[in-house]
């Protein structure tokens, strides 16, 4: 169900994302353009002022790409169409919404990577039992790295399935849809990873690696909140004194059924799009 609703979603709305990401991308080089172009005997005072403008710009970038992806996103699993002439002004008026997410997203992976790369490099400067200690931490770190990911995927999904609602009330619900069904959220950090590493290696494709993850991450929260609701169905018919693993295979059940209930698309679709 996963991947037939994302690949049904990228092909309904690709011309929009292709725009919203060439956009961005060409927004992106022109904010790098200074960088690259400054003279390397600027004086530090010179070199601290554009790094800090040019860190405010990135950010200001980085959460208004990912608002005009958002709104995108909310309308494909809404099912709607969305006029690109509106897509600006939604996307700026909820990128002061945004923004607290893009810290609570880049920041906290920011500072787990640093804790990664500070014990790394303690355990190659000591040695024995120190260095053995920096190691596993070191080691540690990178798996809390993988699931915090894993988190932010939810906390983006719950963002665009709720963006009325405030950072904490997402933080719970992307929480309890981790908690709930893991391994979705796995698929979907594994599905997306080997994906932008395509994307990237295409360098074309690396104007879709936003909205991969945004699209990924929406998708994913949905299945996860439908798989909740028939979870608590699931719970009402069997009753109660049956195990966890029994509840959890009728809510799949329960899913597939309500999936089969739409109308079904197919190849044919792509191959004939004028038919439809």
């Amino acid at each position: 169900i996963f991947f037939y609703r994302l690949f049904w979603s990228f092909y309904d709305y690709l011309g929009t994302l292709t725009i919203v990401g060439l956009v961005s991308t060409l927004v992106l080089y022109g904010l790098l353009f200074p960088l690259v172009m400054q003279q390397p005997l600027a004086s530090t005072q010179h070199s601290a002022i554009v790094g800090i403008a040019l860190i405010l710009c990135i950010l200001a970038w980085v959460t208004i790409t990912w608002s005009a992806l958002a709104c995108v996103a909310r309308s494909m699993i809404a099912g709607q169409p969305i006029p690109l002439r509106d897509l600006p002004k939604r996307a700026w008026r909820s990128s002061l919404k945004a923004f607290p997410y893009v810290i609570a997203v880049g920041g906290a992976k920011l500072l787990i990577a640093a804790n990664v790369v500070f014990y790394a490099h303690l355990a190659r400067t000591y040695s024995g039992g120190v260095g053995l200690l920096c190691f596993s931490l070191s080691i540690f770190f990178i798996y809390v790295f993988f699931c915090y990911v894993a988190y932010a995927m939810a906390l983006i999904g719950s963002w665009v399935a709720n963006m009325k609602s405030s950072l904490l009330s997402n933080a719970k619900s992307a929480l309890i849809a981790l908690i709930v069904i893991p391994r979705l959220w796995i698929s979907a950090f594994v599905f997306g990873s080997l994906s932008t590493l395509l994307l990237l290696i295409s360098i074309l494709g690396s104007i879709y690696v936003l909205s991969l993850w945004v699209v990924l991450s929406a998708t994913a929260f949905q299945l996860a909140q439908e798989y909740i609701a028939n979870l608590k169905v699931a719970t009402t018919e069997l009753g109660e004194g049956h195990s966890v693993r029994q509840y959890r295979r009728k809510a799949v059940i329960l899913c597939l059924e309500n999936e089969y209930k739409k109308p079904r698309r197919t190849l044919r679709e792509l191959l004939k799009p004028w038919e439809y």
